[in-house]
């Protein structure tokens, strides 16, 4: 069904127009040209036609539908708007489809001269929106009702190239009952929320407790997240693969070198205060993590690289980073990331094991280390041949060279400034 409310085509020039278009159409129009596009675009589609009289384009988000020979756009209330007048007769238009500009070719179906060719679009249109079609086929859309309707129907239909709508038909209405039908049509979308819902669902209460005990189960959302929605999309083939990324160890050494610099990074701070009079930690202070028992260094290495390396990359960079590459520059993945990377972590603010003893000055710092760590991680992941086991590993280093007791001060500091440096070297390095 349309979303447009567009003025008469011809009668006001694309300035004023887009002036009168109500906000949230141009809020949409917006959002399906931007980095951000993925949120919507399994629905909508940004149409461009040109104007019968002037020759001018126009530009409006419109729900549409990929059926088998086609894509359908159902215009709401027709009698209201005029934009599909310009397209009685079959015309070229460019649509934004899923993240890129595709020609197509476009032209208005009257169900009173095709009820056939009507039917088939309001099949392929109601089998992706039924709740679309209650209103007006006075009930559930059978295909009785659907009959009944067409011949008074106006639809429109949209040819793209067949590769195209394969794709999009595939992407668009993947089988399944619809809490898993929803998950296959956002994928990233998904995993976004399963993580927040999966962690918060245990960081929440805690808070809510008192703020007192560990956060440290919590940090294995991501990885669940990542495994379910890996599970319901890709199957038992994305399973297998997600699996051997997990157990990459074979990789050049020097990707191990990178995934310990962290630590070393920490390590040469921590020589750093003793030379200058601090004196060294003892093994018991740089075995104090926040949330584990400070039993042994190896002890907390190991129990950081599962929970936190594994928990988190598993996710943010086993099934976030590649979805988000497929379709954005390595800035623009590693913006898209870093937002809802530091949503997730927002109950550990409330948590005395997390980060309720950030000062608020710090808190700017400290989303600017995390957007660094993704630019680093998201880097390290593509050139070391898509190894969640060295990401894990750095990941890991990152967090004992800069969050235990024995390292807090300038070895902490420095690994952090190691970190954010690194990250601008990466991305002045990125191809535009």
């Amino acid at each position: 069904m349309s979303i447009d409310s567009a003025a008469p085509v011809g009668q006001r020039d694309a300035s004023d127009r887009a002036r009168r278009a109500p906000l949230a159409n141009r809020l949409l129009a917006w959002t399906l040209r931007s980095p951000v596009s993925g949120v919507v675009d399994s629905a909508l589609v940004l149409l461009t036609v040109r104007g019968r009289r002037t020759g001018r384009s126009i530009s409006l988000p419109v729900q549409y539908a990929a059926g088998h020979d086609a894509l359908w756009v159902w215009p709401g209330h027709p009698e209201r708007k005029t934009w599909w007048r310009n397209l009685r007769q079959s015309q070229r238009v460019m649509i934004r489809l899923r993240g890129r500009d595709v020609n197509a070719v476009a032209r208005v179906v009257d169900g009173a001269r095709e009820p056939s060719e009507i039917l088939r679009g309001l099949r392929a249109y109601v089998s992706r929106f039924p709740r679309a079609a209650t209103p007006v086929v006075g009930g559930a859309p059978t295909d009785d009702r659907l009959r009944a309707v067409a011949g008074r129907m106006l639809l429109v239909r949209i040819d793209v190239a067949p590769e195209v709508l394969v794709a999009t038909r595939q992407a668009t209405t993947p089988p399944g009952r619809r809490g898993v039908a929803a998950i296959r049509r956002h994928p990233l979308a998904s995993y976004f929320l399963l993580a927040i819902a999966t962690s918060w669902a245990y960081w929440i209460p805690l808070a809510l407790s008192g703020g007192d005990g560990s956060h440290m189960l919590g940090l294995i959302g991501p990885a669940v997240a990542g495994m379910v929605v890996t599970a319901i999309v890709d199957g038992r083939a994305g399973m297998r693969d997600l699996s051997a990324r997990i157990a990459r160890w074979k990789v050049a050494l020097r990707w191990y070198a990178a995934a310990f610099a962290p630590l070393i990074t920490g390590m040469i701070g921590v020589a750093v205060v003793a030379v200058t009079g601090g004196g060294l930690p003892s093994w018991e202070r740089l075995a104090s993590f926040a949330g584990l028992p400070a039993l042994s260094w190896l002890f907390v290495f190991v129990m950081v690289l599962g929970v936190n390396g594994f928990g988190e990359e598993i996710g943010w960079r086993g099934v976030a980073w590649p979805r988000l590459r497929s379709r954005h520059t390595f800035g623009g993945a590693t913006l898209l990331l870093t937002m809802p990377w530091a949503i997730w972590h927002l109950p550990t603010f409330w948590l005395d094991t997390g980060l309720a003893d950030l000062p608020l000055a710090a808190v700017a710092g400290w989303i600017i280390g995390l957007a660094a760590g993704a630019v680093v991680l998201g880097w390290l992941y593509e050139r070391a041949g898509s190894s969640l086991l060295i990401v894990a590993l750095f990941h890991a280093s990152l967090n004992m060279a800069s969050a235990t007791a024995g390292t807090a001060g300038l070895p902490a500091a420095l690994t952090t400034t190691a970190v954010i440096a690194a990250a601008v070297v990466i991305l002045r390095r990125q191809p535009a």
